[in-house]
């Protein structure tokens, strides 16, 4: 077991973390491509990559690969994807890290062995890389779910250049490791270093406003009406956010707030995040329903409706200016009305309207340029949007009913 494949196997870690498929056939690539590349890169490192076994470099495994990473890079882009992805990426990714570097063992350990000899004891060496990237993997999946908690849709597109940073990351920092070795060793390090402190940073974040609860001392989100350990009324209570964040101000009256809640996808009585994406769910730490009964849903959808002439006139002010008004118009619209509607729209569902409203979108910002017409434009999206999600919403939860103790019905 030659130090270059332990070397190789830590450093590529990273790069599995972020983009499985992507990494896994970028390797392969080169695990094929080793005799051209060898005047390129590293010496041992074009050794190691020539004794790859012929299944890691085979026709078929580059297809399958290259079909899988393209897969990969679109299904980044989508919020709702990347969502999905996030519930299996950790197990995933380090299924792809083990297999690869087991392709890499040395010539002389990689054969396989017969049947009855087992799994050569060199092998439980990829059990460590595959380790370390169930680690940083995981470490990811909760950053980016912080991240689409606070923006559902990711109109901000903050998610968006994360994701970005992560391609540039994973093909820049791959040839690096072909090229230079030891210095894709710092990189390494600094991954690892640096996925301890985005979880540090994500569970400060969460906690950093959090007040002990008089009664039980659990901490207590400012925005919630009760603790949720206890269940003790709290006396200050503050307004929630766009995102969900606490503000300085005071929280509106009990039912207004407790709306309020609902809408930036929090519990109604103790603030904590709604892990579903259906109005008939319970909150994970406290067990109150999102809606108790029909009366609540109702209330809530009307809120939605009062502030659809806020929305459009905000959408109208921005459709004034040309082409440039069209980014705060439409993240304006989406963040009021759109983004609380998808809270509790089931996947599937949310997919197919997110895909229908992007061609009528793109067909009226089409008609924004045109002078006058183009004013009323984002107020037609804005409309137009909020009437296709409601409609979908209630067509399939018209009134959410839930069972005493908050279990769905």
């Amino acid at each position: 077991m030659g130090a270059t494949w332990l070397i190789h196997s830590l450093t590529t870690t990273p790069f599995f973390a972020a983009r499985a498929f992507l990494a896994t056939f970028f390797i392969a690539l080169a695990c094929r491509f080793a005799p051209e590349l060898a005047p390129l890169v590293d010496a041992d490192v074009a050794k190691l990559l020539s004794a790859a076994p012929a299944w890691f470099t085979h026709d078929v495994t580059l297809v399958a690969l290259g079909l899988m990473a393209a897969l990969e890079f679109a299904a980044t882009r989508d919020p709702d994807a990347r969502a999905l992805m996030n519930e299996i990426d950790p197990l995933l990714k380090s299924g792809f890290a083990f297999i690869t570097t087991y392709g890499l063992l040395d010539a002389d350990v990689s054969t396989l062995q017969p049947a009855l000899s087992g799994f050569h004891p060199v092998a439980l060496w990829a059990f460590v890389p595959a380790g370390l990237v169930f680690f940083m993997a995981s470490a990811r999946a909760r950053v980016l779910r912080s991240l689409h908690d606070v923006d559902l849709d990711d109109d901000l597109g903050v998610q968006k250049l994360f994701v970005w940073l992560e391609d540039l990351f994973v093909a820049g920092g791959l040839l690096l490791a072909v090229v230079l070795p030891i210095l894709a060793v710092f990189v390494f390090a600094s991954a690892l270093v640096g996925m301890f402190l985005m979880q540090a940073a994500v569970r400060w974040l969460d906690d950093r406003t959090r007040e002990p609860c008089p009664s039980c001392d659990a901490l207590v989100h400012p925005t919630a009406p009760a603790c949720g350990g206890c269940g003790e009324p709290r006396a200050e209570v503050r307004a929630v956010g766009l995102f969900g964040q606490a503000r300085s101000k005071k929280a509106p009256a009990p039912d207004a707030h407790r709306l309020d809640l609902v809408t930036r996808g929090r519990c109604s009585a103790c603030a904590e995040r709604l892990g579903s994406r259906s109005p008939e769910q319970a909150c994970g730490v406290c067990g109150a329903p999102a809606f108790a009964t029909p009366a609540d849903w109702d209330a809530w959808l009307a809120g939605l409706d009062r502030k659809l002439p806020r929305a459009l006139g905000w959408s109208f002010v921005c459709g004034l200016v040309p082409l440039v008004g069209i980014i705060p118009g439409v993240i304006g619209f989406r963040l009021i009305l759109v983004s609380p509607l998808r809270r509790y729209m089931p996947v599937t569902v949310g997919c197919a309207a997110r895909w229908g409203t992007r061609l009528l979108n793109i067909v009226l910002i089409c008609l924004q340029p045109v002078p006058l017409l183009g004013a009323l434009t984002l107020p037609l999206m804005c409309f137009l949007n909020y009437r296709v999600y409601r409609a979908l919403l209630t067509n399939g939860a018209a009134h959410p009913m839930t069972v005493e103790g908050g279990a769905t019905a």
